[in-house]
């Protein structure tokens, strides 16, 4: 019975140490864009050397992205178009991506309050080239994700 008690206890302390290493890779929410430093990329205590970054937004999963500096200003955006089909997914639907902006050389993210992202879709065009939809949602503050690399 003692040896019965005894492999009970290593098992439960095996599951207990072992069990978060099976999840190392898993998204969990590390903060929000706001928190990312103005004239910055990434969240300071995760950088993107050792995570991934990812923003579910409109959709069930997180979607990967990345983060571009331009000469000015900063965007976030998804790395693979997902479907957009409004509220009636039989007229045509075409694939996306999403992209967050702040303090670059367009207008409409001036109008954001600090801290806050300006939100837009991109698609490609006829001739395969990156074109914004006109409209976005507006300025958003937006949940990231991080996954360890």
């Amino acid at each position: 019975m003692m040896q019965l008690k005894a492999m009970t206890a290593v098992v439960g302390l095996s599951c207990v140490l072992i069990a978060p290493l099976a999840h190392a890779g898993d998204w969990f929410a590390c903060g929000w864009a706001s928190q990312i430093p103005n004239g910055g990329c990434w969240l300071p205590q995760y950088p993107p050397e050792r995570f991934q970054y990812g923003i579910k937004y409109l959709t069930h999963t997180n979607q990967p992205v990345i983060c571009t500096e331009g000469t000015v200003g900063q965007r976030l955006l998804t790395v693979t178009p997902y479907t957009l089909s409004g509220d009636d997914p039989t007229a045509s639907p075409f694939m996306v991506g999403m992209m967050f902006y702040r303090q670059t050389l367009a207008q409409d993210d001036d109008t954001c309050p600090n801290g806050l992202w300006r939100h837009r879709f991109w698609y490609y065009d006829a001739s395969n080239r990156v074109a914004l939809l006109p409209e976005g949602h507006g300025c958003r503050d937006v949940l990231i994700s991080c996954k360890a690399l």
